[in-house]
């Protein structure tokens, strides 16, 4: 991404997961979060109340959210 101008990081952490990027995004300042869900859509994910269902509903920053689709 740098080659692209792009700064970006990936972080790695402990505890609770949906307070914990919450933490992360709120010290880190960052214009965009990306996070990933194994759901088919995000109708799905909110009523499971997935960890990217959570974060969506209480951040305040655009986030890109992408399905992972498990290995076959």
């Amino acid at each position: 991404m740098e080659n692209l101008g792009i700064d970006a990081a990936i972080k790695i952490g402990g505890g609770e997961p949906v307070q914990a990027i919450l933490n992360q995004a709120e010290e880190g300042n960052y214009d965009l979060l990306v996070l990933g869900t194994r759901f088919g859509n995000l109708r799905e994910a909110f009523l499971t109340r997935s960890v990217t269902s959570e974060i969506l509903s209480k951040i305040d920053r655009p986030i890109l959210v992408y399905h992972v689709r498990p290995p076959q």
